[in-house]
């Protein structure tokens, strides 16, 4: 028995729909191609000078290469480094990679936005030099930083560790006007100041108080690695409303002061009131200390500094 005859009509849409089908074959395999060719061989140039300069604008102004398309960490830079490498005293960042968390609100409107940045294994150096002593630097190790962009133009900074002279140190707090921060490189103040910005401070000045420090950090050892934690909050274009709050947890210290057992120490940079001037609270407290002066159990310290 003859199958029956299609009607041409069937045979028309038959037609349509194998064409609509082949059209959207090829277009998901041309995605997946140009999403493999991203990943592979990396972002074009045309697509890396909206992201630097989008970064630039949130304040963040980091040399990025090599980036790619991760399929689930977003765009992932290698080589990440800010800092001016033509001056041998200048600090220097580095870290091994980026990844640049896109806004996907953003996208589906074709804009480009970053609501974040986090960094992995990065280093800060500040060299120290001295005419008459090896070249030396002060380094921050295995740095992690977990950077949100708030809608408000405020940096969520929800994670940071890092290593600094044998301490475990971590950091969080939010910064309103983080883009403002651009302006404090180049020492002209938030815009809003209501005086003109102080001169830069001099090199040798800046590196003479390096050196100070420096010394007096290779005359304290632990026994085992103290932990510090800070809290950073304040606005940008305001320095004088920042708040900050340490602590410092160290179970045995010997310092050029003397030599403590189970200490921690608190401080807190409280921002100028309409009443008060800036002031700063600190918190001493020891199981045993033993110093040049005294020798101290359940040692308890309150002091109270003001700015002039």
């Amino acid at each position: 028995m003859s199958a029956p005859a299609q009607h041409p009509r069937d045979r028309r849409w038959r037609r349509y729909f194998r064409r609509c089908r082949i059209a959207v074959l090829l277009g998901l395999l041309g995605l997946v191609g140009a999403l493999i060719y991203l990943h592979l061989v990396g972002l074009p140039e045309f697509l890396q000078r909206p992201l630097l300069t989008k970064l630039r604008e949130r304040g963040l102004d980091l040399q990025l290469s090599n980036l790619r398309l991760h399929f689930y960490r977003g765009i992932v830079a290698q080589e990440v480094r800010a800092g001016r490498m033509g001056e041998p005293t200048s600090p220097r960042f580095q870290a091994r990679e980026a990844d640049l968390n896109l806004s996907w609100p953003a996208l589906l409107h074709r804009q480009i936005a970053i609501s974040g940045v986090v960094l992995h294994d990065g280093r800060l150096t500040f060299p120290i030099t001295d005419t008459n002593q090896p070249k030396r630097t002060l380094t921050v190790d295995k740095l992690r930083v977990h950077l949100r962009f708030l809608e408000d133009d405020s940096w969520s900074l929800d994670d940071f560790h890092a290593v600094f002279a044998g301490a475990d140190f971590s950091l969080t707090g939010i910064i309103k006007n983080g883009s403002a921060l651009r302006e404090w490189r180049s020492m002209r103040g938030p815009e809003t100041a209501p005086k003109p910005a102080a001169k830069p401070t001099p090199t040798h000045v800046v590196q003479q108080r390096l050196r100070r420090f420096a010394d007096t950090l290779e005359q304290i050892h632990f026994k085992s690695p103290p932990e510090m934690r800070v809290v950073l909050n304040g606005d940008a274009r305001r320095a004088e409303s920042f708040t900050l709050r340490v602590t410092l947890r160290a179970p045995d210290a010997e310092t050029p002061w003397g030599r403590f057992s189970s200490g921690t120490m608190m401080a807190r940079l409280l921002p100028t009131a309409p009443l008060e001037q800036r002031h700063a609270e600190f918190q001493l407290a020891a199981q045993s200390a033993q110093t040049p002066w005294a020798e101290v159990t359940k040692l308890h310290l309150d002091l109270r500094v003001h700015s002039h």
